[in-house]
């Protein structure tokens, strides 16, 4: 009986800490472990922003103990590629979830989003990076750093994880733009997201650190490290 017991952990650590890499047409996705819940990590939706997608990429090292990881470490490959926040040949990312186009970007955004129907993940980590820390009167477009963005549907199924960012510093803020990842998958899907602007007034490995602290309390509340 306790052989049996052994093997049966033995045999679900091995499956929990797989990892497996799956590529689409358009996207790179890792999946490590299998079943519920599930968590899914999304980076490099601006070939610039880099602590995330350096962050993503390390992310493929991780270990849970219950439920699924995916990990998009470089959504617009080619604009990471080249360090740009997106190409010239190219609309916004962020801008063109659920468009009804046929073009470069919107054949990406539609692979994602074919990947969060396969997975139906709980909560979507977005990670972004702003050039300043945030600043209300100031260029949103600039001063978002330091911020966790979210809908309320993700406020209404996990208050005490939104809440447990603040006391890591993240200053909230609910509603996103049209077309963007966070508001569009949210509304459209009913599923929590919930998008991590980082700020590049931090070195890169404490945007890093700030990633890591977001993906690890949201693990520890679905109980899956």
């Amino acid at each position: 009986m306790l052989k049996n017991l052994l093997l049966v952990f033995i045999i679900n650590s091995v499956i929990c800490c797989a990892i497996e890499k799956i590529s689409l047409s358009e996207i790179d996705y890792f999946k490590i472990g299998g079943g519920k819940p599930v968590v899914m990590v999304i980076a490099g939706i601006h070939g610039d922003e880099i602590s995330g997608i350096e962050k993503a990429k390390e992310l493929k090292e991780y270990k849970v103990s219950r439920g699924t990881l995916i990990i998009i470490p470089e959504a617009n490959k080619e604009a990471v590629k080249s360090g740009n926040r997106t190409e010239y040949y190219m609309k916004d990312l962020n801008r063109t979830f659920f468009q009804n186009s046929n073009d470069k970007t919107s054949k990406i955004t539609k692979e994602i989003v074919k990947v969060i129907e396969e997975y139906k993940p709980n909560i979507i980590l977005d990670y972004h990076e702003s050039y300043y820390n945030y600043d209300e009167i100031k260029d949103p477009n600039f001063y978002i750093g330091n911020t966790i963005i979210f809908q309320q549907n993700t406020m209404d199924e996990y208050p005490e994880l939104i809440f447990s960012f603040l006391e890591e510093g993240f200053i909230p803020l609910q509603g996103a733009e049209k077309g963007s990842l966070n508001k569009e998958v949210s509304e459209r899907m009913n599923i929590s997201v919930i998008t991590i602007e980082s700020s590049r007034e931090d070195k890169v490995e404490v945007r890093k650190e700030k990633y890591e602290t977001v993906l690890k309390k949201a693990l520890k509340y679905l109980k899956m490290e």
